[in-house]
This record gives C-alpha cells, structure tokens and sequence, in this order.
C-alpha cells in the first residue's frame, strides 16, 4: 500500500491509522487511512453574502456558469448591488468574447491561404476581422519558415 502525508490541521491529536500526529506535525500513513480531499461545493449564497469589494475578488476564481448563477441570483434579489452586476457582468462577457474569438479563428484556419488573401481585400469585413485574418495567414507563414529551417538544419548533419 502506498504511503501519503498526512498533516494535522487541528487543534487536538489525530490517530489516522492508529499513529498519533499531533497539531502542526505530519506523517507518512497508508494512503486508506487519509481523509479523502472532498471537491469545495459552489453555493451562490457565500458570493451574495460577501461585500461588493470582497465579491469582485472572488470573480477569477469562478467559472462561466458559476458567474452566470451569481448575477442570475443578484438580479432576483429586492435591492440588486450594481457594483456586482458590473463587475461579473464584464468578466462573463470578456469570457464569450474570447470564446467568439477563439471559434472565429477556428473556422479561418479552415480557409485556404488564397481565401483569406481575397477576403483581406474585401470591405465587407472590419479591421478585427482583417486582423484575425492576417494573424492566421502569418501563423502559416511562420510554420512554414520553421519547417524549412528544420528541413534545412536536419539535411546539413
């Protein structure tokens, strides 16, 4: 059986597999013995709960759904706070913004390098989306110089 470190967090002395650790220390037990970390449960109640300022805080460490659950829930509120509304409101959109961006780049990296050169010259598209385009076509570049760089350098040996 293989051992894992336990650490006593407490305040009293733990027997994990009948060997006491006292608070502070820690030991090498059988890995059956360790308490089993259990994944942290998002509750919308802890976000609602916190200040303005402390709730902004927490906004990196939540996902898109979970910032979705917590404006939903701020929204239903009697007195909804604005500063929350805002701030999680602006990192859910950042969020869609990249996902867009990412399936946008997506579908042109599917496109011949001949399409994207007519659609560069086309009006009909906004400097954003020429410049997707463009990042595209220089990527391909790029790979393209890398790969005779490497053809070049393994045929000298």
């Amino acid at each position: 059986m293989q051992k894992q470190m336990f650490r006593n967090n407490t305040k009293n002395i733990q027997y994990p597999g009948g060997l006491a650790v006292r608070p502070g220390e820690a030991r090498m037990i059988d890995e059956c013995f360790c308490p089993q970390d259990k994944p942290e449960v998002f509750k919308v109640e802890d976000i609602l709960g916190l200040s303005v300022p402390k709730a902004i805080k927490e906004i990196p460490n939540l996902s898109e759904s979970q910032l979705v659950l917590v404006i939903v829930a701020e929204e239903a509120m009697d007195k909804p706070r604005k500063g929350i509304l805002d701030a999680f409101g602006d990192k859910l959109d950042l969020i869609q913004a990249e996902k867009a961006t990412e399936m946008v780049v997506e579908h042109l990296e599917t496109l011949e390098d001949s399409d994207l050169q007519e659609m560069l010259l086309d009006d009909e598209y906004s400097e954003d989306d020429k410049s997707q385009m463009q990042s595209v076509l220089d990527d391909r570049i790029s790979e393209e110089v890398n790969k005779t760089e490497d053809e070049t350098d393994s045929s000298d040996d």
